[in-house]
């Protein structure tokens, strides 16, 4: 088509005869003008002389920068439909309008902001014909169905994209139909190569889904979540729980939400999206796990580091409390080997001091091997049957002796006997520790040893009327090395050995204490784990 006829004039169209048939056609402009479709008429040679107002507002452009294009010399037209066309068949066909086609090829003048546009048309081409069935003219009809191949597309890219993340991972997507109870499971969406736990999945209503999730999971995601859905209450959610896929549970992660609703706004159809998250779970647990290694792990080795100072001081401390009583124990004696024998009073105190420090560095001793035996998980427990009360008796009488003056000692002879099966020298032994601490630390008042049947166990107390304990020091009053008060002799050891005895027979240690009022420091055992036999 030559250059002057992209602009040519209505003056310069072909002269049509009034009684022309092709000019009824245009008789009913008034009618073609307001319809919803553009229409494009074409005389008998495929030249344009007429369009209606929609075809102008759909190509964006006016009526003289096109009147007598040639039909047949569209670029966006197939070459195969021109030719049916033009043999006098109608055609109709489904057309991506490329405007970029229209000005590279010249075909006529367009608007500059139609470059780069794109439409998509449903194209009907009629040709007219007389009766002789002679073509006197063509009627093309365009339908504008540019949103609707957009929203194809849009859904066409989700879909590939969401076939692509499915595709990726082990996942599988389902639909429930609420009015229907039938459940469809899109197995389309995933790559058939790859193995999958979810293939085998097989859902068709909902008493078939809820059997699937496991029984510890079923109210957490069907009462709480899925039946709320159906009924409306909420919008979506998701969820992580164990479902039965090829005979065992699995982890899985679910996003539902509903997507089609009743005219009162209930849901109608529920889309379901569910993704196999097994190993991530596993990955999770391990990381956990080693997390809480990591921790204890750092907890430990801070105890040791904690215990190595400990013992480092203890080590120290240790060197001059055993030096203490040897140095006495030593000049003392060289002192009662150097005295005359008529100083009888004065050997008889020098004897006393001997056996004091000589009773000190044995219990020094005694409380070394036996936290020795501890550590090194050695430490033993001999039971016998035995009458609790005769030993109390025996503790009673041997540290009368030992209490300083303006203290009074008590214990109630008239308590009944209790007949034990535990070890005797240990319980002594834990007492007895009850006692030189009350005796170190109490200068005035009472000291009080005791003991109640309880239910199910024996209660055994020592009470004192001494300086107390704070409320922060009674807290770690059992831990190793830990003394009293820093002044006087001793290891620190006593009371954690005290309660590694009373755990290790069963029962439990403690103490309660005021600052500046006194001390109470008791176990229980429990009677039956003790093999109580009677109690008179």
């Amino acid at each position: 088509m030559q250059h002057n006829r992209h602009h040519m004039q209505k003056t310069d169209m072909p002269h049509f005869p009034t009684h022309n048939p092709l000019k009824k056609e245009l008789n009913l402009e008034n009618i073609y003008q307001k319809l919803p479709i553009g229409i494009e008429l074409y005389d008998e040679e495929g030249n344009l002389i007429d369009l209606n107002e929609t075809d102008e507002q759909l190509f964006a452009i006016k009526r003289t920068d096109i009147i007598g294009i040639n039909l047949f010399e569209n670029p966006n037209f197939p070459t195969d439909q021109i030719c049916l066309l033009k043999k006098g068949e109608e055609v109709a066909f489904d057309c991506k309008y490329a405007f970029d086609k229209i000005k590279t090829n010249r075909y006529y003048h367009i608007d500059p902001r139609q470059e780069n546009t794109i439409l998509y048309l449903s194209i009907k081409c009629l040709p007219l014909k007389d009766k002789d069935e002679n073509i006197y003219g063509y009627i093309i009809m365009f339908s504008d169905e540019t949103e609707k191949y957009k929203k194809i597309e849009e859904t066409n890219e989700l879909f590939n994209k969401l076939k692509t993340v499915i595709g990726d991972g082990d996942s599988l997507m389902w639909e429930y139909d609420i009015k229907e109870d039938k459940m469809h499971i899109d197995l389309e969406l995933r790559d058939p190569a790859k193995p999958s736990k979810l293939n085998e999945c097989s859902l068709t209503s909902r008493k078939d889904f809820y059997q699937l999730v496991h029984p510890d999971d079923r109210q957490r995601v069907l009462t709480e979540a899925f039946d709320k859905l159906v009924k409306g209450e909420i919008k979506g959610y998701t969820a992580q729980y164990r479902r039965l896929f090829r005979n065992e549970y699995i982890w899985v992660k679910a996003f539902v939400q509903p997507y089609k609703y009743d005219e009162n706004g209930k849901p109608l159809k529920i889309l379901y999206y569910l993704t196999d998250i097994t190993n991530e779970i596993n990955i999770r647990e391990k990381l956990r796990a080693a997390e809480q290694e990591r921790h204890q792990k750092n907890i430990e080795l801070a105890k040791a580091q904690e215990s190595n100072k400990l013992k480092s001081m203890f080590l120290a401390n240790m060197s001059h409390e055993i030096r203490t009583p040897l140095n006495a124990i030593v000049g003392f004696s060289s002192l009662l080997a150097d005295m005359q024998e008529e100083d009888m009073d004065e050997r008889h105190f020098y004897v006393d001091i001997i056996n004091k420090n000589s009773d000190l560095l044995l219990q020094l001793i005694n409380d070394i091997l036996d936290f020795s035996k501890i550590e090194a998980g050695t430490f033993d427990i001999h039971l016998k049957k035995f009458d609790f009360k005769e030993i109390c008796e025996e503790i009673y009488a041997v540290h009368t002796l030992k209490i300083p003056d303006h203290v009074r000692f008590s214990f109630n002879r008239d308590l009944p006997s209790v007949k034990l099966n535990s070890d005797p020298k240990r319980l002594t032994q834990v007492i007895s520790n009850f006692l030189t601490n009350a005796i170190k630390f109490t200068s005035y008042g009472e000291i009080k040893l005791d003991y109640r049947l309880e239910e199910d166990k024996i209660y055994v107390s020592v009470t004192d009327t001494g300086i107390g304990i704070s409320e922060e020091a009674c807290k770690n009053i059992f831990d190793r090395f830990v003394k009293l008060n820093a002044h006087k002799q001793g290891t620190g050891l006593g009371l954690s050995i005290s309660k590694s005895i009373i755990e290790k027979l069963g029962g439990k240690i403690g103490v309660c204490s005021t600052l500046g009022k006194g001390s109470t420091f008791w176990f229980t055992l429990p009677l039956a784990a003790n093999g109580v036999s009677d109690t008179r």
